[in-house]
């Protein structure tokens, strides 16, 4: 049985295939060149534990970590869309998230060259996309909750110091993907989103209970339905920061609207700081 995850992950009869792309030398910019296009493709069991957890220091986002979650289908007009990181990062992101999933590998990775040499300074993650993200030396990796079984994979077949995250909807998803090396973990729905219509939001009192579950260091970042009136709630459940789509993306200002979170998380922050 094949199932696809992504250019770079694909399932096959419980195994998950990495393909990646070969490369000869680093360039500047932190990308690795090559002189020609080889692919490798590696296969391991998922249960391979030949990674040690343990052994390595977990990364660690900027905090309080303002992650900008792009919209699907935003890098089909880079243009508009490196306008709108432009303002969403002079408004106080510090993290942006590739959300999108495609099998246009040549595409995505060239939306991510784009991203990464004009904007060096913020972390930038890919979602599911193994083979992009290790094109990249800083390029970090973001998986679906559905595909947390698969960091220990994705570690080895990138780099020990390469960020990996995963989105969790629940206290066993969060136990799994802190035990499989999670670097952070992406944690919703906290309230109600447009992202997710029709779905009722798991809320601040998962966050509360991830966060008593792991009792660890692990940031848990909150996404869905955050607005900067609720930035405060779910930094006091015990929130490492925030993840923010449509507040930035469908505003009419994306640097005003990134300022304002921007301002009550900072605010926030110093509280839970003056508090502790």
């Amino acid at each position: 049985m094949v199932g696809f995850v992504g250019q770079g992950l694909v399932v096959r009869d419980g195994r998950l295939r990495a393909v990646a792309q070969v490369r000869s030398r680093r360039s500047q910019t932190g990308r690795i060149a090559r002189s020609r296009p080889v692919r490798a493709c590696v296969e391991a069991t998922v249960d391979d534990e030949s990674t040690s957890i343990a052994a390595r220091e977990r990364n660690k986002l900027p905090l309080p970590t303002f992650m900008f979650v792009l919209p699907q289908f935003a890098i089909n007009d880079m243009p508009s869309t490196l306008k709108m990181i432009a303002s969403a990062i002079e408004g106080g992101v510090n993290v942006v998230q590739i959300r999108e999933i495609t099998d246009n590998y040549d595409m995505l990775e060239s939306a991510v060259k784009t991203i990464v040499e004009k904007f060096p300074d913020v972390t930038v993650l890919v979602n599911s996309n193994v083979g992009v993200a290790s094109e990249f030396q800083d390029v970090g990796i973001h998986l679906p909750e559905d595909l947390c079984k698969f960091h220990s994979i994705a570690r080895e077949k990138t780099s020990d110091k390469k960020t990996i995250g995963s989105s969790v909807h629940s206290v066993p998803a969060a136990e799994k993907a802190d035990e499989n090396g999670a670097d952070y973990l992406l944690v919703g729905t906290m309230f109600e989103s447009e992202s997710h219509p029709g779905k009722s939001p798991e809320g601040i009192l998962m966050l509360k209970m991830i966060g008593r579950a792991l009792d660890s260091s692990l940031p848990m970042i909150a996404v869905g339905g955050i607005t900067p009136e609720n930035v405060s709630t779910v930094i006091e459940a015990g929130a490492s920061g925030i993840a923010v789509m449509r507040g930035i993306s469908g505003a009419e200002d994306a640097e005003e609207a990134a300022r304002a979170y921007k301002e009550a998380l900072e605010h926030s922050w110093r509280e839970m700081k003056r508090k502790a």
